[in-house]
């Protein structure tokens, strides 16, 4: 519902500029559920030539996602059952130039490449397609 208020036009303005505080942190934060990183490093990739500034060091979802056990978990917790279970995810680069695979935790989370923007193609090798 927070959310839902920074984009309401009819929303109070004090829960409303809270609520927008709020999605920002949900999009870039260090720590958010949602980002998983320890900032979003997208100004200084355009405007500082130093490559250490662009690092990224990722979060608890990047160290997790392998672990078929924490994979089962989840979808247990969400009530999701059967043999055939999946947890498909995305718009979050596969770097299958560096050998990794878009397929964790022994099949049952699947990864949706974001790298379909040209800038990604060849960092990524599968320009956007899992």
């Amino acid at each position: 519902m927070q959310i839902r208020t920074a984009f309401q036009s009819d929303s109070d303005p004090n829960e409303k500029e809270y609520a927008i505080d709020y999605f920002i942190y949900l999009w870039c934060g260090p720590d958010s559920p949602l980002f998983d990183k320890s900032k979003m490093a997208t100004f200084e990739r355009y405007f500082i030539t130093d490559k250490e500034t662009h690092k990224e060091e990722k979060g608890y979802y990047f160290l997790l996602r392998d672990n078929e056990q924490v994979i089962d978990h989840i979808m247990d917790e969400f009530g999701v059952t059967g043999p055939n279970r999946h947890i498909i995810n995305g718009h979050v680069p596969v770097r299958t130039t560096k050998g990794e695979n878009p397929i964790k935790a022994n099949g049952k989370l699947m990864v949706i490449d974001g790298g379909f923007s040209k800038a990604y193609h060849n960092e990524t090798g599968i320009a956007g397609y899992t």
